[in-house]
This record gives C-alpha cells, sequence and structure tokens, in this order.
C-alpha cells in the first residue's frame, strides 16, 4: 500500500511539471505584451544568457512548450527560449513565408498599405518612410504581408528591407531663417475622400499635371482624354494628387471624374476619343481577342454598364495608332454573353467577326479602313444563341454553337449560312467544346447521366449530317 501511494506522489509531481499552457501553443508565434522586445534566452531560465533581443511584432517558428513558463522556439536562426506571456499564438504557416520585421525605405514619404497584394486595391493606410512593420510574410505577387498600427494588408517588397531598430536619419540641416514676418496659420481643412481611381474628362486632348497645386507650377507631364489616374487624394478646393505613369502630381479637379462612375454610366464611351489610344482602351472591360496582320491590330473587348453588355473593336496601325473603330451593343445583360468576336476569312484576307444576338453577323477586314465586308442578319444567324463557341476551318468556314442552341451552325467565309444541323437528343445539356478533324466535326455537350466525367458526343460531317452519337470520357481541358 505503501509503494502505490509513493506511486501516486511522484506521478502527480510529473504531472505538474508539464506546462499549463501546451495547448495554447501554436508552431509560429508573435512577439507582443512587451514595450520593446523580449530575450531569447539559451535555457528556460530568466537568469540565463541572452542569444538575441526579439522585437515587438516578430515571428518565431518550431514553437513547443517548454518548462518554467518558457516556449523553446527559433528566431533569426537560432534556437532558444521565451517566455509564453511574450507570445500570442498565430494562423500563420510555413507555406506563407515568415519574414522578419521590415522598415519602409526607397520612397520620398510613405508606402501604401493595401487590402490586397495588388497596386490597384484600396490603400488602408500610408506607412512613412522608416517606419516598421510587423507580422510579415510573403513575398506574394511582389508583396509583402504586414501590419503596421493595427492595420494588416500589403506592401510592395521593393519598399522594404531587413528591420534595423538602431538606423536614424540623417538630419536636415537647419538654416538660420532671416527676419520676415510672420506667416498667418492656415487652418486645417478636411477634404472627403475621393475615388482611389479617376479618368480624365472635360477637355479636347488633354491636362496638364503639375508639380504643386496650382496652374502657375511647373508642367510635369500631359495627361491624356480618357487616361486613368490612381492613388487620387483631394489636397483643395480645386486640386487632386494623382499617379500617372510612375510620376506623382496635381491635376485639377474639374477634369477628373469617378473612373468606375464614368465606366457604369458610359461604358467605353467614357475614354472620351472615339479612338480611343491602346493604354486607354485596354484599363477598361476584358479582352476578346487581340489579332495582328500586315502591321495592323485588332483588339476586341468586352465591358457592362447598366443593363447593358458593350463589345468594342479598335484597329491599331503599326505604330498603335487608332485608324477606325466599331462595336456592338445588347439592350440587356443575362448569365450568357450576348457578343462576342472572332477571326475568320482566308490567310491573306483576315476578317473579323462580330456577333450580337438577336441581330447576327458583322465582318470587317483587318487593314486601315473601316469596310463592312459582310453582313448576314437572317433568322438563322439572329438565333445561334449566346456565349458562343466558335472553330474555323482551313477553308475560312467558321462553325459554332450557343447555349441553348443544341444543334451547330456553318458560316462561310463570305457570310453565307451554309447549313444548320438538326437535333433532337434528350441526353445532351450545355454545349461546351466543337473539335473539327479532317472528315469530321465532333459537338460535345454536358451529359444528363449521374457521371460527370462523362460527355455526350455528336458527330457531324462537314454538310451537316449526323454521323454518330456516344457517350465518352469528359476532356481533361475544355
Amino acid at each position: 500500500m505503501k509503494k502505490l501511494l509513493a506511486l501516486a506522489v511522484c506521478l502527480g509531481l510529473f504531472l505538474s511539471l508539464i506546462p499549463a499552457f501546451a495547448a495554447g501553443v501554436t508552431p509560429i508565434m508573435q512577439v507582443y505584451n512587451c514595450n520593446d522586445y523580449v530575450s531569447l534566452r539559451e535555457k528556460p531560465d530568466t537568469q540565463s544568457a541572452r542569444i538575441y533581443k526579439v522585437h515587438l511584432g516578430e515571428l518565431v517558428t518550431n514553437c513547443t512548450a517548454a518548462e518554467n513558463g518558457f516556449i523553446r522556439c527559433e528566431w533569426n536562426g537560432r534556437t532558444g527560449y521565451i517566455l509564453y506571456k511574450y507570445l500570442k499564438m498565430t494562423d500563420y504557416k510555413y507555406s506563407d513565408g515568415v519574414m522578419v520585421n521590415q522598415m519602409v525605405t526607397g520612397v520620398n514619404e510613405w508606402a501604401s498599405l493595401r487590402k490586397t497584394p495588388s497596386t490597384s486595391a484600396a490603400r488602408l493606410a500610408k506607412v512613412p518612410l522608416y517606419a516598421i512593420v510587423t507580422g510579415c510574410s510573403g513575398p506574394v505577387n511582389g508583396f509583402v504581408r504586414c501590419t503596421y498600427k493595427g492595420n494588416t494588408g500589403y506592401i510592395l517588397a521593393k519598399y522594404l528591407k531587413k528591420a534595423d531598430y538602431n538606423y536614424k536619419p540623417t538630419p536636415t540641416p537647419t538654416l538660420k531663417p532671416t527676419a520676415t514676418p510672420k506667416p498667418t496659420a492656415t487652418p486645417n481643412v478636411y477634404y472627403p475622400p475621393v475615388a482611389d481611381q479617376m479618368i480624365v474628362v472635360n477637355v479636347n486632348e488633354w491636362v496638364s499635371m503639375r508639380a504643386k497645386p496650382n496652374s502657375n507650377s511647373t508642367q510635369l507631364q500631359k495627361v491624356p482624354l480618357g487616361a486613368v489616374v490612381s492613388s487620387c487624394e483631394q489636397v483643395s478646393d480645386k486640386y487632386i494628387k494623382c499617379e500617372y505613369k510612375g510620376i506623382s502630381g496635381y491635376v485639377a479637379k474639374q477634369y477628373l471624374q469617378d473612373f468606375t462612375e464614368a465606366v457604369n454610366n458610359g461604358g467605353f464611351d467614357a475614354l472620351g476619343p472615339d479612338k480611343p489610344t491602346l493604354e486607354q482602351f485596354e484599363s477598361l472591360g476584358t479582352e476578346v481577342l487581340k489579332y495582328t496582320f500586315n502591321g495592323y491590330t485588332a483588339v476586341a473587348r468586352r465591358l457592362y454598364h447598366g443593363e447593358k453588355e458593350e463589345l468594342k473593336v479598335v484597329c491599331y496601325d503599326e505604330t498603335m495608332t487608332p485608324r477606325w473603330t466599331t462595336g456592338v451593343e445588347s439592350d440587356q445583360v443575362t448569365e450568357l454573353y450576348s457578343t462576342e468576336a472572332f477571326i475568320m476569312g482566308s490567310a491573306d484576307r483576315p476578317l473579323i467577326v462580330l456577333f450580337l444576338t438577336g441581330y447576327g453577323f458583322t465582318a470587317y477586314p483587318v487593314g486601315p479602313w473601316q469596310d463592312v465586308e459582310w453582313e448576314n442578319t437572317s433568322d438563322a444567324a439572329k438565333h445561334v444563341g449566346g456565349s458562343l463557341t466558335v472553330e474555323v476551318g482551313r477553308d475560312g468556314t467558321a462553325y459554332m454553337i450557343g447555349y441553348y442552341e443544341s444543334a451547330p451552325l456553318a458560316l462561310s467565309k463570305e457570310g453565307i449560312i451554309l447549313w444548320r444541323a438538326t437535333n433532337g437528343n434528350s441526353n445532351i445539356y450545355w454545349p461546351y467544346k466543337i473539335v473539327l478533324d479532317q472528315d469530321k466535326l465532333d459537338v460535345m455537350y454536358d451529359s444528363l447521366t449521374s457521371n460527370d466525367s462523362y460527355c455526350y458526343c455528336i458527330t457531324y460531317d462537314y454538310d451537316g449530317n449526323t454521323l454518330s452519337t456516344s457517350l465518352r470520357a469528359r476532356p481533361a481541358t475544355f
């Protein structure tokens, strides 16, 4: 009985040595609850030698519970011990790329802390030159994730370096001022925030970006009509501070409009000129196609504004000067694309073909002039369906199919509908792929079977006759 009692006492003593905070330890922890730094010590003892001063906000790794209220961890390549009360749990993972605290550098005044790792993301804070940010990880898309004054976001990695806590900027020498009348203090004026991105409006060709917010200041550059400026901030009743092509300056407020508001109200017309530069054009919407022939480049882009879907084409010459523009526009927005653009025709005369659901096809040659090559607005052309899938054969014939329309259509390079297949099969669902072969074309459909790894395929000859139907393995990519 005495042996059992002694064993129980020893077991109790052993259990009492297990740290009560073991459940509150994560592999990566962060220094907190201190004024400046904590000690990473050689042993779990406050009298043990200090290896490093680990500053507030730093992340330490490979953390495990140790005795005497310490956590065993690693920092800067060394393993040691930090008191548990100075560390907090985190949700950081090793895949995040843990970094030491960083210091802002390489900027004139401040760097932007943005909501997501993108230069177009909303700015959470302006982090001053030489300020230190904590909890750093990355990089992601050229950005470092970090925290500054309670705000967590992203700063471009090129504006950061390892924090130097002993760094002191060289003070600018102060010249003894000459006796001048004491200026009247200018009261601080609050200006409501403006959109981060704005577009140039209300000018014929360009507006001046100036070094200071007044019309007599040096002109830094000419910002063209329809150009988009970023990092916008109102600094006076008449001027907006902004950036364009990497240069920061001031533009008169009357020549700027909220970019999103301009696009929502006017679509591509927000660019101003009928023939926008390629830079202006590519600032709006999404690219549908870009095709170059004999030095001329046709670019088609799609966007939505209000309840409309718009597709615009601009043709540029070798110097990227816009030569002509055209487009189509739907009167509603659905879950499908109502507009489309594709290239067909022949090798010596390629055509850019525009499609609008309910209207049909219009073709233009890729070249210096906006000439309509042909137009087809027949009932068959109008009702191809939305979100077209198009494949073009060697002879220039376009084979296409749209959602809600289960039968393919063949359109010649002269704009003539050669045939429209008939199809009443009940096993098919949405069409999604056309594959052209030497003597046949396969049209793939989502299958109404219980197995998503299969698709339904109808094979046609090049006259539109059905050759076969089959259930086959769904392609890995489509």
